[in-house]
């Protein structure tokens, strides 16, 4: 008996258990068609009217009245809580306006009407930024008015909101033929305004680059250039030779940072960078014309010479004392006199170099000079003694240079 009990409670169990699954494995199919019902319902409600009273809403105010207060090409959908309502869940209003939206393509504004005073407004779809369709909702929910007469006192600001223009544009309205061409001819112009200014800026760029080429290859500045460079084949690896060099590419330093504000920079009334390029370009054609004429005694003297010259050279227009005077000259004293004598010491030493030059080319003068002398000797013998059938008497020189050569730099 007990038996035969526990296989009855054991059969209805499982039959219970069986129905309970074969439910909940159909219901999702079930609750799904609800909502597209609802869905399917406002669709074809709105299709037909644009201001659409759902599942038996009655409008409190003029259905035309109504329909001249919405925004251009807005449809309005009126629903009680009930018709909202299904096994999966309550659609808000927010919920119902997105849905149809997505359906018809137009803004859909959904009225619940919850209960006398109480309402809910949804809106959506229709172009409508974010932006737009909370301040929109805002209007509409602090309008003291109820249901489709708040739409009406608001109709003013929800016009001013949306504008007439986005409310077109989110209605896909056929265009004539005479629109499209008009927005093709703009298009072009638009295309030919930014190829020519394209154009504009690559002429530009080119003579740009044009005008660039062209000074940085003017003989001027290839001259300039050229004065800028130290030979560094002029000097031997001696300590006053090393410090020869040393000096002259501190002073091409100094100079390209002086050039660079030549107006401000001046000593004597000069641009101090053209002086001391003047001073390095003439050392180095010393030392140049020492080595392809001097002797080598000329050479360690010079070197020893201009090793000391040119280290008090830099020190006087090193940014230290004559960059610090330029730039703060209520910092020192006299300052327009010691520019002055900056100028001067320049000018000396520049002077004094080309002096060395002019020593050197002496030296080479000499044997020049004894070697013209020679040949314009046999010259006027033999003319003599075509004329006179004689020798003539031992000729002296007219010129007689100092046989010695100069040392001295």
């Amino acid at each position: 008996m007990i038996l035969t009990r526990m296989r009855r409670m054991g059969v209805v169990s499982l039959a219970l258990s069986l129905s309970l699954w074969l439910g909940l494995a159909a219901a999702p199919a079930a609750l799904a068609d609800d909502v597209e019902t609802v869905v399917d319902n406002a669709v074809a409600c709105v299709d037909a009217d644009p201001v659409c009273a759902l599942g038996g809403a009655s409008l409190d105010v003029d259905r035309p009245e109504l329909a001249a207060a919405l925004p251009t090409h807005w449809r309005l959908i009126v629903a009680p809580p009930s018709s909202l309502e299904t096994d999966i869940r309550e659609l808000s209003a927010t919920d119902l306006a997105r849905d149809v939206a997505e359906e018809t393509g137009s803004a859909i504004l959904v009225l619940v009407e919850k209960a006398p005073g109480s309402r809910s407004f949804g809106l959506a779809g229709g172009g409508l930024s974010a932006e737009q369709i909370t301040e929109c909702l805002t209007v509409l929910n602090r309008s003291s008015d109820a249901g489709g007469a708040a739409i009406i006192a608001s109709a003013g600001e929800l016009e001013r909101i949306v504008g007439t223009a986005s409310s077109s544009e989110a209605t896909a309205e056929p265009t004539t033929g005479w629109d499209v061409a008009r927005a093709i001819g703009d298009f072009f112009k638009k295309l030919l305004t930014v190829i020519g200014i394209v154009i504009l800026l690559l002429v530009a760029g080119l003579v740009t680059a044009i005008v660039l080429i062209l000074r940085h290859s003017s003989p001027k500045r290839r001259r300039t250039r050229a004065h800028s460079r130290v030979d560094k084949k002029l000097f031997d690896n001696s300590e006053n030779a090393d410090s020869v060099e040393k000096s002259l590419l501190k002073l091409r330093e100094l100079a390209d940072l002086y050039a660079a504000q030549p107006k401000k920079y001046t000593a004597g009334g000069a641009p101090i960078h053209g002086q001391i390029n003047q001073v390095i370009v003439d050392v180095q054609e010393l030392f140049r014309r020492l080595r392809a004429n001097g002797t080598a005694q000329q050479a360690r003297l010079a070197e020893s010479k201009y090793a000391d010259v040119l280290k008090k050279v830099v020190l006087t227009v090193d940014r230290d004392y004559y960059g610090d005077i330029v730039a703060n000259p209520r910092l020192w004293s006299s300052p327009d006199e010691r520019i002055k004598a900056i100028g001067q010491a320049l000018r000396a030493v520049h002077e004094q170099v080309l002096e060395n030059i002019k020593q050197v080319n002496a030296s080479k003068d000499l044997e020049f000079m004894v070697v013209l002398d020679s040949l314009l000797e046999s010259e006027r013998a033999a003319k003599l003694s075509d004329v006179y059938g004689q020798t003539e008497p031992n000729h002296t020189p007219a010129h007689q240079p100092d046989q010695k050569g100069s040392e001295q730099i």
